[in-house]
């Protein structure tokens, strides 16, 4: 087992890894949606001090193990197993998901939803509540309701938003101008939806750091800019600080790269 996977697995509190959501959708065109809905639930489940929550790195390596996902846990002192399915029709979600006890290889808490798909943040919502109570009843209150605020003005605006991550995952500079042009959709879609502008930032970041240096202090002051002005639109959302931490950390701001970070 390699040392980053097993410094990963370890640190106190309840140990989760939330797998991938089958897209049973019948269109692979459909994976960014399901991506995007596991990884907002893992970002709302680590907000809670008592669940060490496993990278969603790991849990596809998990996921990939799928014959033996229990013992492949086991290896990596995993506790509980969240996974699920989701199935995306035109104005409707079907999400069926499981809680999982990994040492008893038992289902702990089980459940199917079906719901308009503009309800898609309340089932995320409920999916929260219900992991992090049956996992810790010591979780506060507190938490769970600022897992519950989510940076969230149209759900148009977050699907586009979702489709332009897809992209800058496949990493190279035509996938970053298609993810460039998908937020500013998502803008056009929402003037005043931070994350719109995060993207804007990260697709200029990719540039900057790694791919376009003929436009490096373009893209740099890009990268800036469009983090700034999420931060301005939404200072609580942890992603755009985040975004604009690391962007601070590539200008050596290191004291305020800290601050937002």
């Amino acid at each position: 087992m390699s040392t980053t996977t097993t410094i990963e697995a370890e640190g106190r509190g309840v140990c989760i890894a939330v797998l991938p959501f089958e897209n049973l959708s019948g269109n692979p065109d459909q994976d960014y949606f399901s991506n995007g809905f596991v990884e907002d639930l893992i970002t709302d489940l680590a907000r809670f001090p008592s669940l060490q929550v496993i990278s969603s790195y790991t849990a596809k390596k998990i996921n990939a193990q799928a014959e033996d996902e229990l013992a492949v846990a086991r290896d990596l002192s995993i506790e509980y197993l969240l996974r699920g399915s989701l199935r995306r029709m035109k104005h409707q979600l079907r999400i069926n998901t499981q809680l999982l006890e990994v040492s008893k290889g038992s289902i702990l808490w089980a459940e199917r939803y079906d719901a308009p798909l503009e309800e898609v943040f309340d089932v995320q919502d409920d999916i929260v509540s219900r992991v992090a109570g049956a996992l810790s009843a010591q979780i506060d209150k507190f938490h769970l309701e600022a897992a519950r605020e989510k940076p969230i003005t149209s759900l148009a605006a977050y699907d586009w938003w979702l489709r332009g991550m897809e992209q800058l995952r496949q990493g190279n500079p035509e996938s970053d101008q298609d993810a460039r042009k998908t937020f500013e959709q998502t803008i056009a879609i929402d003037p005043h939806y931070a994350r719109g502008y995060a993207g804007l930032s990260l697709a200029s970041f990719n540039d900057w750091s790694c791919q376009l240096w003929e436009d490096w202090e373009t893209n740099e002051r890009a990268a800036f800019e469009f983090a700034q002005k999420a931060i301005q639109l939404d200072d609580r959302d942890h992603v755009t600080q985040l975004i604009l931490g690391r962007v601070l950390l590539y200008r050596h701001q290191f004291d305020l790269a800290e601050q937002h970070i």
